[in-house]
């Protein structure tokens, strides 16, 4: 709450606590900071909720940091 990140990556599946509900806190506290969930396993529909919740985009493990830097960039745009 004492922070105010542009943009966030966040894990989906986390020790002791769900990426959807950090998801849903960050979107609640402030709407346009921008959010790319990260997952292990392409749960699809896990992925469609993430987005209807607000999230920006995803991304899959492992990660490839070309395509972080190039989905960063652009999210950023956006």
């Amino acid at each position: 709450k004492k922070l105010t990140p542009r943009l966030v990556l966040l894990d989906i599946v986390m020790p002791e606590i769900n990426g959807v509900k950090v998801l849903k806190e960050i979107k609640r506290l402030n709407p346009s900071i921008k959010v790319i969930m990260v997952t292990a396993t392409p749960e699809y529909q896990m992925i469609i909720e993430c987005i209807d919740l607000g999230a920006d985009d995803y991304i899959q493990k492992p990660i490839d940091l070309n395509h972080v830097e190039n989905l960063l960039a652009y999210t950023m745009q956006n």
